[in-house]
């Protein structure tokens, strides 16, 4: 449970960065799909 809500934290972080640079990669698209396929 920690982990999956450590995961959604570093998720979250790293898109508010992706969005305030205005650069988003699919790479976030891939590491959340296998974490929601997991």
């Amino acid at each position: 449970m920690s982990l999956k809500l450590l995961h959604s934290y570093h998720t979250l972080k790293e898109g508010i960065f992706q969005e305030k640079t205005g650069y988003f990669t699919e790479r976030n698209n891939v590491n959340a799909f296998l974490f929601k396929v997991n």
